[in-house]
């Protein structure tokens, strides 16, 4: 018998041999950047090299397993041609989180597989990702410049714009590093993205001059659309542009041009730098700093001009920014905490740590760096519960329990005595549970009923003629049937939430992407540009994720955000704020009108005769919109005071007020549609300009 055994076996493998031996192929999969972004998404490369001649065709599969080896999610790509030779797709992985604490490790992998049309398996390999992942903050910086140019001009530059340069040195230098990991990557002009959700696998993009004119219109024109979305770059033109290159460059500032034609020289620049040698501006969201003259300018710039550079970039928050030009460094000392804000204690916690190790004698080395969750999470779930859903009433329960007992008792002692068939109680016990336990079921579903619930807050942020820059949603669906549900997304990226992370206020680490039931998500299609997502969801389980997007196509109502200027915003009330904003009428379903300004937060209801009511506390939505527009300074938002665009559990993407600066004003309208609340955020400045840091701080 094992002889019988053993020759069936070698005669299956000669067979699977012999199938296969006319493609021979091999697969590898790496990361496109050392250590992936907190927040970002996650690209990687997989190269095929066919090592025979003849066709090799199948669906692409990468299937993401966790560290027991069980599968989480499955990334179907779609059908590819492995021929004789070497070719690479370059692919958005589902998202994961890309964050584990110091000490841990990530035990999962990556495994790519090709299914053939008659539903063969071929496993080609696997890839483990822990050497991408960082035990700490990651932050990416990404170099546009052609890999023949050489030197190592536009790496310096890169270098020296990384945030780690205003860290505190101090005798805990080593443990800073644990806490914040950089990496610089350098792109060829001809693999640069053209799709603005992929610009955001990196926190800050510097496009060198060779890189620039390499650049073609598509990726130019994403590369604006992430930029006014919230992301940083820093420019570096030279000569030799373009058509494309000049209407990127005139699109940063509308109505002031910075590229004209004259005659016999082409395409010049024609905006004069500051007097610091560069030019800085607010793009929508984004920041941006042009540096005229090259690379040969850049060598110029002393120290404190590439500090100037890299506070601006990096959003460092206003009253950093004198301690990081005249000492190189912020401090952890200026952490401030609002309780009204960290309901889960979430901030409070890390605010405990770094006072404890302070005391100690370490100092603002130990800074937490590390992404924290949004504290108002538990209380946004208690909103987004579904209202149309009725509980069954305790009346019922009652109603059913004293059945339940009527029947397993006197009616069932009396009836089986009468009978005198009392031995049947082994038979009508059971039977009486399992009718009590169908008519709860049926009395539950007739109360809550089969329809699926869908609740959704969404961030809209607009510019100041009301155009939306970007669109990011936290959404619960909850169905009222155990089944598989199919969802479709274009230019979109989406995340997951665990529900123990939105209801318990959990804080995990690691984020599966597991559905309910344990059944593992599908996605189908290209991330992110056009996929299908399928997962199971258990009836009246509630599933929560984020999506982010840059085009957003939904009708916003009429706000007239072009109306409130400098004036009004200085010297005005908030009421007075609000009273411009919708001075051609109160759209359908207004909830409220927040204002923050210096730290300060106004919240406004509507009343009656065209007046507003400011109300002393908040709570809810109105506690979720201010603690994710101004996060409180604590951590990383201790020193920076907005990220770049992205799309995780953490929601840090959201943040985009600056409470230390009093010059920064951001302006909240929240309308409810239907299941839906809808809130448009529009930020001003009322300097008017981008001023340099020591004079705005005088």
């Amino acid at each position: 018998m094992v002889r019988m055994t053993l020759y069936a076996m070698m005669l299956l493998g000669f067979a699977v041999a012999a199938g296969t031996g006319e493609h021979k192929v091999s697969a590898t999969v790496r990361s496109a950047v050392t250590l992936a972004r907190v927040g970002g998404v996650r690209e990687v490369v997989v190269g095929f090299e066919g090592k025979s001649d003849g066709l090799l065709q199948g669906t692409l599969d990468l299937v993401l397993c966790g560290s027991d080896g069980a599968t989480v999610a499955t990334y179907r790509y779609g059908e590819i041609a492995i021929g004789f030779g070497k070719q690479e797709y370059h692919l958005t992985l589902p998202y994961w989180e890309t964050f584990v604490l110091p000490g841990m490790r990530y035990g999962g992998y990556v495994e790519v597989r090709l299914v053939s049309r008659s539903g063969g398996i071929l496993r080609l390999g696997r890839w483990d990702p822990s050497s991408s992942i960082s035990s700490g903050r990651g932050l990416v910086i990404g170099l546009c410049e052609p890999s023949s140019v050489g030197g190592t001009q536009g790496m310096e530059v890169a270098r020296s714009i990384r945030l780690g340069n205003l860290a505190p040195k101090n005798e805990e230098s080593s443990s800073w590093v644990a806490r914040l990991v950089e990496s610089l990557v350098r792109l060829d002009p001809d693999r640069m993205p053209d799709s603005a959700l992929q610009y955001c696998a990196y926190d800050v993009m510097v496009i060198m001059p060779e890189g620039l004119a390499g650049l073609n219109r598509r990726c130019l024109d994403a590369l604006s659309t992430w930029v006014a979305g919230g992301g940083s770059l820093l420019l570096v033109p030279g000569r030799g542009l373009r058509d494309a290159q000049a209407d990127f460059l005139n699109g940063l500032r509308p109505g002031e041009p910075l590229v004209r034609a004259e005659p016999g020289r082409g395409l010049v620049l024609c905006a004069a730098p500051d007097r610091a040698g560069y030019l800085r501006l607010r793009v929508g969201l984004g920041s941006v700093v042009l540096v005229f003259g090259g690379t040969k300018a850049w060598k110029g710039f002393g120290v404190r001009r590439r500090r100037e550079i890299l506070a601006y970039l990096w959003r460092v928050r206003h009253d950093q920014i004198v301690l990081c030009l005249r000492h190189g460094a912020w401090d952890g000392s200026l952490q401030k905490l609002d309780t009204n804000r960290d309901a889960c204690g979430v901030y409070r916690q890390a605010l405990q740590q770094w006072k404890g190790r302070s005391k100690a004698g370490k100092k603002s080395a130990n800074l937490n760096l590390w992404p924290l969750r949004l504290s108002c999470l538990s209380g946004v779930w208690e909103i987004m519960q579904p209202g149309k859903v009725r509980l069954l009433p305790f009346r019922y329960i009652v109603a059913i329990l004293v059945f339940f007992l009527l029947l397993v008792g006197p009616v069932d002692y009396v009836v089986l005595g009468w009978l005198k068939r009392r031995v049947l109680t082994w038979i009508t016990f059971p039977a009486a549970c399992v009718l009590t336990a169908l008519l709860t079921m049926v009395a539950a579903r007739v109360f809550i009923g089969h329809e699926d619930h869908r609740r959704s807050l969404i961030f809209v942020d607009v510019d100041r003629n009301g155009t939306p820059l970007r669109e990011q949603a936290l959404k619960m669906v909850m169905t009222g049937l155990s089944r598989d549900v199919k969802e479709c997304y274009a230019g979109t990226l989406v995340a997951a939430l665990p529900r123990g992370m939105v209801t318990r206020g959990q804080m995990g680490m690691y984020v599966s992407n597991d559905s309910a039931g344990g059944k593992p998500l599908l996605f189908e299609g290209r991330i992110p540009l056009s996929y299908t997502l399928h997962r199971y969801m258990n009836q009246w389980d509630p599933t929560f994720e984020c999506t982010t997007c840059f085009d957003s196509s939904r009708k916003l109502p009429a706000i007239a955000w072009d109306k409130v200027d400098e004036t009004l915003l200085r010297r005005g009330s908030a009421a007075a704020v609000a009273k411009k904003l919708l001075a051609a009428g109160r759209p359908s379903g207004l909830r409220f009108v927040l204002v923050l300004r210096g730290g300060a937060m106004v919240d406004l209801v509507p009343a009656a005769g065209g007046q507003w009511h400011q109300r002393p506390a908040v709570g809810g939505v109105e506690r979720a919109v201010w603690e994710a527009t101004s996060r409180p300074r604590v951590g990383f938002y201790a020193v920076a005071a907005q990220v770049s665009p992205g799309c995780s559990s953490f929601m840090e993407s959201l943040a985009m007020h600056d409470e230390s600066d009093p010059d920064d004003v951001v302006v909240a309208v929240a309308v409810t549609r239907g299941d839906e609340t809808l809130v448009l955020r529009c930020r001003y400045h009322l300097s008017g300009s981008v001023s340099a840091p020591e004079e705005r701080i005088r």
